[in-house]
């Protein structure tokens, strides 16, 4: 178990010195699986002593809050026109030499178990290391310093010398002066003689821990001028710039991102976005991130002619891909968890009111990238504010966050490729949709559909043949004049520039408005009359139309569990507020609701939930085995929930119930309480839906309408692409031969059918079955010219338009056919691929039935 085999992995490329290379010692199973456990619990005891600039291996810190907060305080000193002094320092080889008699005692010190700290003593003096070079492995050596990389506890070994450290330096400096991250050290402070005294403190801790610093990392630093010029008489060595913990850090007013652009030259093209970490804290040119979107082209294989990689990175893939987007959303990520809004705030506020350019730093870097995208902070308010609404980028939802910046950014790209042939309409495209609609199409089919989104070229749309010689370079065969004059349909230069998009719904805008303006009524209570001593709750949380997000709706409900004798009391519902409309969050919203109630009636309670999701989190919440981070889906109402717990003096829990069970599948009174009243909560939260005014329902009906156009549109536009591509790359290497002209059958007979209709036609309602017959008999009364296909969803829209009557909806629930009605809700939660003309086909069919004609002469209508 003690045996451990060590293997060299390179720090740098092409390593050949010793000091280049990191042991890693690869121990046992069980051990490893023995001091992951020893060390979590230990790390959680030592947080609780640790010093607040301690952030190495301690929970919930990482190296970002690290070079982040340095920045900011160097970005705060420039604003202030304060002079800033620091020092970057790195130990060497630091696990390796770390004395291990100091560190035991210091674990005991601390209050570390002295069984624990025996044992974990034991193992390292006992622990035997292998060398593997070359597939041979050495020796056992044994070691009586350091702890080794690849066991948990050596990180509390780490921390506790910096503990000790932290200290010492606390005796000649200011608490805030050091601070660690593992064997990282970084001193900071208002001069050089203060940062002078912490760094021979610093040095006499290493030289009495016998350790050694590493000279080619330490940085000295300042914001002033003055104060470098006083370290360089010292004779030492100032930097600008320089690499911390993997961010790019700037002293000076001076723009600089070496850090950021040496790994972008670095790494490979296709994994350049890789080379953005740290670009919260440093703008680089658009220039970049244009050669960077052309290196993922490239990488992925699609540097095909007039392809636009912004279109390919932002609209056909999700628009993470994009190297900017990547650095937008990095930015707001980083302002959520390392960015305190009590000092960042004012320090936005004054940039906002400084005339000139901006000194660097994380806030420099936020407000430009916030403004590239219509961003806009609204001073005094203490917000952002975009096309939707003002929103406070801490408190969101990191799903409603990722949704505004999706909106903004595939707005402002749309925008700007609007200018180029082809792509008209781009800032109105929905990618999410059409990415959707595309989902289960073949590999070779999604991959063409990208190249013609992007503006790849393959068609060769712009070469007509003229004459009826053979062009070696033509990639269609002789075709006589006459035939050419008209082109076919599936290549003509229109359709193509369509591309194949679904558009937003010119009112999607506003639904997000009133989405977010929807009131919380979490807090709205009813109360009853009388309130018993122990409170039963239920909850539950709905969604309208759940797998269609632009235009889903939530709501919730808290019941009150009926009594015997007694009825159950809705104590609140209602729709959910927010522009992310799901039945998971409006879950959440329901427990939220019921916690606040039981708060305020300070009984105890049981909440039951039928969401297994949300009652683990809950219980999580409520043994402390979880912390709320801003990167935590739904954040925002999970830290309303744990604000309301924290609350709580009076006993709670929660449980389970199961959703939707038929009352005939009860086994005992208790299954029959719990069904009944699960049933009522689920109704009551199906009607909190519909508590919404009429001017809501107006905006959502006309979004839902435009929805299941574009819908059909998008449909048609997707597989007339797909067919052009597939023409388009057939046999690439060979001449087309000439096509054999599909000529059209003869019009079918059709007459007006009988009276009365028959009973088969009956469940299709006998008015749009007449309606229909007449519409088919007046286009065969069309004089013909020449017979052409159509495909069954134009004849589709071309009925409705010309009639104004939709067809009946099939209702798959159901298992009938009903009337269309624009104005009932239900009518909403019917697919919409059942909605449009999936069943619709037989219909036709069943008519052309009862004339007596062939099912087939259903699809040989002919129009000029």
């Amino acid at each position: 178990m003690l045996d451990a085999r060590v293997s060299a992995l390179e720090k740098l490329p092409d390593a050949a010195t010793v000091m280049q290379y990191r042991p890693i010692c690869v121990l046992s199973v069980a051990y490893r699986t023995w001091s992951s456990l020893r060390a979590r619990e230990a790390l959680q005891h030592l947080e609780k002593i640790a010093p607040p600039t301690l952030f190495g291996n301690m929970p919930g810190r990482s190296a970002g809050c690290v070079w982040y907060q340095m920045q900011l305080a160097v970005e705060q000193a420039h604003v202030d026109n304060k002079p800033l002094v620091g020092a970057l320092l790195d130990l060497s080889k630091a696990f390796n030499t770390l004395p291990r008699p100091p560190v035991f005692a210091l674990a005991i010190r601390l209050g570390l178990p002295k069984d624990l700290v025996v044992a974990w003593s034991s193992a390292v003096a006992k622990l035997a290391r292998r060398f593997r070079i070359r597939g041979a492995t050495g020796p056992p050596l044994a070691s009586y310093t350091g702890f080794p990389e690849g066991c948990a506890l050596s990180c509390v070994a780490m921390l506790l010398v910096d503990f000790a450290l932290h200290r010492y330096v606390d005796t000649v400096a200011e608490p805030e002066t050091l601070t660690t991250f593992v064997d990282d050290w970084q001193l900071l402070d208002q001069g050089v003689p203060q940062v002078k005294r912490a760094l021979d403190a610093v040095h006499e801790f290493v030289r009495g821990w016998h350790l050694t610093m590493d000279p080619t990392k330490t940085v000295h630093w300042a914001t002033h001028a003055a104060d470098r010029r006083a370290l360089r008489k010292a004779g030492v060595a100032v930097a600008h710039s320089a690499r911390n913990l993997g961010g790019n850090m700037t002293f000076t007013r001076a723009r600089m991102n070496s850090t950021i652009m040496s790994r972008v030259h670095t790494l490979q093209e296709l994994w350049r976005c890789k080379a953005l970490h740290g670009i919260s804290a440093v703008t680089v040119g658009d220039s970049v991130f244009n050669t960077m979107r052309a290196g993922a082209a490239r990488g992925l294989g699609l540097d095909r002619p007039g392809l636009n990689s912004k279109a390919l990175l932002s609209f056909c893939c999700y628009p993470m891909a994009d190297p900017q987007f990547f650095a937008l959303v990095a930015t707001f990520q980083d302002l959520r968890a390392f960015a305190d809004p009590v000092t960042f705030v004012p320090l936005l506020e004054t940039l906002l009111s400084m005339d000139g350019r901006w000194p660097p730093g994380p806030a420099q870097a936020f407000l430009e990238r916030c403004h590239a995208v219509g961003f806009a902070w609204c001073v005094g308010e203490n917000c952002l504010c975009d096309a939707i609404s003002a929103f406070d980028p801490w408190q969101v939802s990191p799903q409603e966050l990722r949704h505004r910046l999706v909106y903004a950014w595939q707005s402002r790209v749309g925008t700007e490729l609007e200018v180029r042939a082809g792509f008209s309409g781009m800032s109105q495209v929905d990618a999410a949709h059409t990415a959707q609609l595309i989902k289960h199409w073949a590999p070779v089919d999604r991959l063409n559909l990208r190249l013609v989104q992007s503006g790849a070229f393959f068609t060769q749309d712009a070469l007509w043949i003229v004459s009826n010689i053979a062009c070696g370079s033509a990639r269609l065969s002789p075709i006589v004049a006459a035939q050419h004059e008209l082109p076919d349909p599936a290549t003509d230069v229109q359709a193509l520039s369509l591309r194949g998009w679904a558009l937003q719904s010119q009112r999607q805008l506003e639904l997000w408005k009133v989405l977010h303006a929807v009131p919380d009524s979490c807090a709205c209570f009813d109360w009853p009359g009388i309130l018993p001593d122990f409170l039963e709750i239920f909850t539950d949380g709905s969604c309208l139309l759940p797998t269609i997000p632009q235009v889903r709706l939530a709501s919730w409900a808290v019941v009150l569990a009926a009594s015997h004798p007694g009825r159950p009391w809705i104590i609140s519902s209602g729709p959910l507020p927010g522009l992310i409309q799901t039945a998971f969050r409006a879950e959440i919203f329901a427990v939220l609701s019921a916690l606040t109630f039981a708060n305020l009636a300070r009984r105890p309670v049981r909440i039951w939930s039928d969401c297994a999701g949300v009652i683990r989190k809950l219980r999580r919440l409520q043994t402390g085995d979880i912390q709320i981070r801003p990167s935590m889906l739904n954040c925002d109402l999970w830290r309303r929930v744990a604000d309301v717990m924290a609350q709580l003096t009076v006993p709670w829990s929660v449980h389970k119930v199961a959703a939707h069970v038929d009352a005939e599948d009860s086994k005992s009174a208790l299954e029959d309480w719990l069904i009944f009243n699960n049933d009522v909560v689920d109704r009551a939260a199906d009607a909190a839906n519909y508590q919404r005014p009429a001017s809501f329902w107006e905006i959502w009906e006309s979004v839902r309408r435009d929805y299941a156009l574009q819908d059909v549109k998008a449909r048609a536009g997707l597989e007339l692409q797909r067919i052009v591509a597939a023409k388009a790359t057939a046999g690439k290497d060979a001449l087309w031969t000439a096509e054999v002209e599909i000529l059209g059958t003869s019009p079918p007979e059709i007459r007006l059918l009988p009276d009365p209709i028959p009973r088969s036609l009956h469940k299709y309602g006998c008015e749009f079955v007449g309606r229909l017959a007449n519409w088919l008999v007046g286009l065969t009364a069309l004089p013909v010219d020449r017979v052409q296909w159509y495909s069954f969803a134009q004849l589709y829209l071309a009925f409705c338009f010309e009639v104004e009557l939709v067809p009946p909806i099939y209702d798959t629930r159901l298992r009938q056919w009903l009337p269309f009605d624009p104005d009932s809700p239900a009518m909403a939660g019917i697919s919409f691929a059942v909605r449009e003309y999936e069943k619709a086909p037989g219909v036709m069919r069943a008519v052309f039935h009862a004339w007596g004609s062939d099912d087939s002469d259903a699809m040989a209508l002919i129009a000029r």
